[in-house]
């Protein structure tokens, strides 16, 4: 699937999900992964991402951490890691909240992707 992500002019860094008809908040990119969306991004405001739970060639891979207990995290996600990226080691971890789960139906072990654009 193809996924945007946009950064506001506050800088915060929204997933683009028209068919999501929760509040704007929870699309909001935080706790590690506003700033995977920065590396990503390569200092531009929008980027486009390939995802799936299948890999591919040449594709990058966040790698399910935990999912903690819902009284460690009421609101719910999951921890995730983002290894490698373009032959560096960027080891950054990143929470990912349960819109997640709206796209891909629960929290996969490994999540795919690959940069389409950044624009």
């Amino acid at each position: 699937m193809k996924i945007e992500f946009n950064k506001d002019i506050q800088g915060r860094w929204y997933v683009d999900l028209p068919d999501y008809d929760g509040p704007k908040e929870n699309l909001e990119m935080v706790s590690g992964a506003d700033n995977m969306m920065e590396i990503l991004s390569e200092g531009k405001g929008t980027v486009v991402l390939k995802m799936d739970k299948e890999p591919w060639d040449w594709a990058y891979v966040l790698e399910l951490v935990r999912i903690p207990s819902k009284e460690e995290m009421p609101n719910g996600g999951a921890f995730y890691k983002f290894g490698f990226y373009k032959g560096i080691h960027i080891n950054l971890p990143i929470w990912l909240c349960d819109v997640v789960k709206f796209k891909f139906k629960n929290f996969p072990k490994y999540i795919y992707f690959t940069v389409i654009d950044n624009d």
